[in-house]
C-alpha cells in the first residue's frame, strides 16, 4: 500500500492533504501526531511525509514493519522551529527497511530510533536489512548534515561495527548550525 500525507502548520491552522491509511491528529498540546491506523507496514508498503512550518511532529506509536517485507519509509521537512520526534521504528527479524529524511531548516530538531527485533518475544534480528540516509540543509539550501546508516543481518553484534540493536540518532540544528549525536544501546 501507498501512504501519502502532507501536513502544513500556517498561522495557528493546520491543514492536511492525504491518501491511504495515514492520517495527522492535532494533540491538546499543539503536537501534530501521524496515525497509522495499522502500526504495521508490510509487503511493498511505501509512506511518505512531507510537514510544512513550524511543527511539533511525532507519531502515534511504533511502526512495526514484518518479517519478509520490503518497505519505505521518506519523510521531507521543511519550516524553521520544527520539531520532529518519530517514534521507534521496529523491524522484526528478517524485515528489510530504507528510510529517507530531507529537511531543511535553520532551526531543526530531529529525532529517529530503530529497534532491531522484538527482544521481549525472545526474537533476535539475524536477517534483514535498515537503510537510513538523512539530508539536512539550511535556509539557504547549503547541505550541513549528511548521515548514512546502514545495518543488514546480525552486524549489529560486532562492538566495533555498531554494537548494539537500538540505535537513536538526535540531529539539533541551531541558527544553520549542526549537531549529530548517535546512542547506541544493547538490549539483548
Amino acid at each position: 500500500m501507498r501512504n501519502y500525507l502532507r501536513v502544513e502548520g500556517r498561522e495557528g491552522e493546520i491543514k492536511v492533504v492525504r491518501s491511504g491509511t495515514v492520517n495527522a491528529l492535532v494533540s491538546w498540546d499543539g503536537w501534530v501526531v501521524i496515525a497509522n491506523p495499522a502500526e504495521v507496514m508490510a509487503h511493498e508498503d511505501e509512506t511518505l511525509v512531507e510537514a510544512l512550518g513550524s511543527l511539533k511532529l511525532t507519531e502515534a506509536s511504533f511502526t512495526k514493519v514484518m518479517q519478509g517485507s520490503h518497505v519505505k519509509l521518506r519523510y521531507v521537512l521543511e519550516g524553521e522551529r520544527m520539531m520532529a520526534m518519530m517514534k521507534p521504528l521496529l523491524l522484526y527479524d528478517g524485515a528489510e527497511c530504507e528510510v529517507s529524511i530531507k529537511a531543511r531548516s535553520d532551526s531543526l530538531f530531529l529525532q529517529e530510533t530503530i529497534m532491531l527485533g522484538r527482544r521481549y518475544h525472545g526474537e533476535e534480528f539475524t536477517r534483514g536489512r535498515i537503510r537510513s540516509v538523512t539530508e539536512v540543509r539550511n535556509s539557504k539550501g547549503k547541505l550541513i548534515v549528511y548521515d548514512t546508516m546502514e545495518i543488514k543481518g546480525s552486524e549489529w553484534k560486532d562492538p566495533n561495527f555498531l554494537g548494539g540493536d537500538l540505535v537513536r540518532t538526535t540531529i539539533n540544528v541551531k541558527d544553520g548550525e549542526a549537531e549529530v549525536k548517535r546512542e547506541i544501546e544493547r538490549r539483548a
